[in-house]
């Protein structure tokens, strides 16, 4: 994954629409083939995923929905002090789980666009923060389903000569 500058940071609820191809995983992918964008996803958020999916739906759909991520979205493994204390801050202003404070965090630290999940329960906090928040989708992703399987959803690939990614069908998750 290219290591520019993050024009976007995305939230784990997000994440997990777009690789169960949800609604809202259209303009996820839109974002994410425009060669001018660069969305990044935190290492800590896909931490979370996995361990979600690992324990609803095994280790098998687990390292799958972390391949899966890891080839469309820019990886930030940022993790120095002041990062941290804006997590917290982040935290601290929205309650529940952590990730939701990383990807702010994130999107705090470089000055990009939030993408957030329309079903996200504190999208009024978000909207109210003075981020820029992108919403996308609909209905709400839950991860814990016992019939998780393979299924399709947009992905990015490398275009040779440009670099830039494009969205194509490929393996990823649903709740087909």
């Amino acid at each position: 994954m290219s290591q520019a500058r993050p024009t976007h940071s995305i939230e784990s609820c997000a994440v997990l629409a777009y690789l169960r191809g949800e609604p809202g995983c259209e303009e996820i992918a839109g974002l994410v083939s425009d060669g001018e964008n660069h969305v990044a996803v935190h290492k800590l958020v896909l931490l979370q995923l996995y361990v979600d999916f690992e324990g609803a739906d095994g280790l098998e759909l687990a390292e799958q929905a972390w391949s899966d991520a890891a080839a469309v979205f820019s990886l930030d493994v940022q993790l120095d002090d002041a990062f941290l204390k804006r997590v917290a801050r982040w935290r601290r202003e929205l309650g529940g789980p952590g990730s939701l404070a990383i990807a702010a965090a994130l999107a705090e630290e470089h000055e990009a666009s939030l993408i957030a999940h329309a079903e996200e329960p504190r999208l009024n906090l978000l909207e109210r923060s003075g981020l820029d928040v992108i919403v996308v989708g609909g209905a709400p992703s839950v991860i814990a389903s016992t019939d998780m399987k393979p299924g399709t959803a947009p992905e990015a690939s490398t275009e040779a000569a440009t670099g830039n990614k494009t969205a194509e069908p490929t393996s990823a998750l649903d709740m087909t």
